[in-house]
């Protein structure tokens, strides 16, 4: 695979995410997005689920003192 942007190809860096209210949601680490999507979306979904999991953790760790291995 050639590296984001070689050879006249774009790439995008995606951080996060928006709901459809508006709300965002930033990825704990950015994702390339280049090449087919059937592999990078893989990773897309990856990322939500983990920045999912710290932001929950997050809001419940004050009450509950749950600790985050995030």
């Amino acid at each position: 695979m050639q590296p984001p942007g070689s050879e006249g190809r774009r790439n995008y860096e995606t951080t996060g995410v928006f709901s459809p209210d508006g709300e965002y949601l930033p990825f704990v680490a950015p994702i390339v997005t280049e090449g087919r999507p059937e592999e990078w979306l893989n990773t897309v979904e990856e990322a939500m689920f983990a920045a999912t999991k710290r932001h929950l953790y997050r809001v419940r760790a004050p009450e509950s003192h749950l600790a985050c291995a995030c």
